[in-house]
């Protein structure tokens, strides 16, 4: 029961316990549909986190596959200045050979000229 104390309301203890326990309602409910906003965020946060771990894994594997291609460019660096020296050893060659060949033509000139007497 209120009763009216110089204007202000004076509530007995069940009035209290009623409006408490009313009030106490409406913030369950509101909790609950907070409760239910949260589960779907974090449901999204889930599907999320599962996408990273994804791009965290292949992010993972094209670090292993790059070392693997510099370690690859590494080796045809190594063969290719091999080969180039190799090349530069064999045209110093051609040089020779070129000059011998010259001999030679020369050389069977004269054998041509002298069988030809």
């Amino acid at each position: 029961m209120k009763k009216k104390v110089r204007g202000k309301k004076v509530t007995t203890i069940e009035g209290l316990a009623e409006l408490m326990v009313g009030e106490f309602g409406r913030v369950d409910g509101r909790l609950d549909k907070i409760d239910g906003r949260l589960d779907k965020v974090e449901g999204r946060l889930d599907k999320i986190e599962g996408r990273l771990d994804s791009i965290d894994e292949r992010t993972l594997s094209m670090a292993q596959e790059l070392r693997s291609i510099k370690m690859d460019l590494n080796a045809i660096n190594k063969r290719l200045d091999a080969l180039e020296e190799a090349v530069r050893d064999i045209r110093g060659y051609a040089k020779e050979i070129d000059e011998l060949r010259a001999i030679v033509r020369s050389l069977e000139a004269r054998v041509a000229q002298c069988e030809a007497k």
